[in-house]
């Protein structure tokens, strides 16, 4: 079987997908923007590029994704990627430039993992260009892929008749994220010189404003001021946006304004194998979004035992998440310095009750094997002769 999957295929849940593939014995072509982060090439799949440095009308000049000149070079570089790989399944990744390559391109049968750009759907806030990428998607896709299965009650059946809707997250690996790590986080703790006794808030979220870590700080600074004991906020340093650098300056600067940049540690950006040592590090994990789908973030915490403070948000309603996090409403620092507060001064004892039912909901409920099995099922019933045409609505 081979498979074109395009994408940011850096980003972690694009490259699960892409490493489960290639676990069920496919051929992977990956498609993504040119970058130079790509001069050390992956061996275990191809990698083909919509906007190649080295093409003629492109030299000297950064494409402009955004322009229809580039959208156009950008479908028909696709077109020619995929008369050479000849792919049996298309999987797209974001409503952005890479699944409008694939619309203009014509290619079929495609697979469209959404992440959070049906997010207005949930809210009531659905955009006429959201209206615009469903009537597209009814047109051309076989299956949408939704995070969280609140979407699957909101989204208008009528653009979507003939497409298949699967609430399919990403799922977690029970052996890597789970309790423990002890000397891990015992090392981290160190490193980021926190002091033993400290209770310590992590933040794990990627750099935006979407991700509220400016209110994360408000939030923290009024929790800090009011706890009367050792606090510590750790932010984890990976950007979602194209200059996360000027946030984190901001969130510096709010900082030292509210009297806290000295109980204030970053991490970088590490290795996807490395991040339950980081949560181990946490005895609160802060997941504090404006509008979300359904991140991992929240599973991992959960798999890791860590108790959980979170936005309260239409994606998560019936899931683990309302039934055993402490929710509080967004753009609301000061709701989340009481929450911190509160949790707190709960101690252990607390966190682990709080902790415990959301662990055993995620292992009951989140298992990547079965996404894995699920998602390489998908690609079988698509490649063989008979799984071209259009399915049914279904869950």
């Amino acid at each position: 079987m081979r498979i074109l999957m395009v994408g940011p295929w850096r980003a972690e849940a694009m490259r699960r997908h892409i490493d489960w593939a290639l676990e069920g014995g496919a051929e992977v072509c990956a498609v993504d923007y040119w970058s130079r982060r790509d001069r050390g090439r992956p061996t275990s799949f191809e990698l083909a590029y919509l906007s190649p440095r080295q093409t003629a009308a492109l030299i000297g000049a950064k494409p402009n994704r955004r322009s229809q000149a580039a959208s156009r070079r950008a479908a028909l570089r696709l077109r020619h990627i995929a008369a050479h790989f000849q792919p049996d399944v298309i999987h797209s990744y974001m409503l952005n430039s890479y699944t409008d390559a694939c619309l203009q391109a014509g290619l079929r049968p495609l697979v469209v993992s959404v992440w959070g750009f049906l997010n207005r759907w949930l809210t009531g806030d659905a955009t006429a260009e959201d209206r615009r990428w469903l009537a597209r998607l009814g047109d051309s896709a076989h299956t949408l892929l939704v995070e969280s299965p609140n979407f699957l009650p909101v989204l208008p059946r009528r653009p979507l008749a003939s497409v298949n809707l699967l609430s399919a997250p990403v799922g977690i690996d029970y052996g890597l994220f789970r309790p423990g790590y002890l000397d891990e986080a015992a090392a981290w703790r160190f490193v980021l010189d926190i002091p033993p006794d400290a209770v310590v808030l992590l933040s794990a979220r990627g750099w935006s404003k979407v991700y509220s870590q400016l209110q994360i700080v408000q939030a923290f600074a009024q929790a800090y001021h009011q706890f009367g004991k050792p606090m510590m906020l750790v932010l984890r340093g990976l950007g979602r946006t194209k200059r996360p650098e000027r946030l984190a300056q901001d969130a510096v600067a709010l900082a030292a304004e509210l009297g806290v940049a000295h109980a204030v540690r970053w991490i970088p950006n590490i290795p996807y194998e490395d991040l339950a040592a980081v949560y181990a590090v946490a005895d609160i994990v802060l997941n504090y979004p404006i509008a979300d789908a359904f991140p991992s973030t929240l599973l991992e915490a959960a798999a890791c035992g860590r108790p959980i403070i979170t936005s309260d948000l239409p994606a998560y309603r019936n899931t683990f998440v309302e039934r055993c996090c402490t929710r509080v409403p967004p753009n609301d620092p000061a709701a989340l310095a009481d929450a911190i507060v509160a949790l707190a001064t709960a101690g252990p004892a607390a966190w682990a009750a709080q902790a415990e039912p959301a662990r055993q909901a995620v292992l009951a409920e989140y298992d990547e094997a079965t996404q894995k099995q699920r998602l390489w099922a998908l690609y079988e019933r698509l490649a063989s002769p008979l799984g071209l045409g259009k399915g049914l609505l279904s869950t």
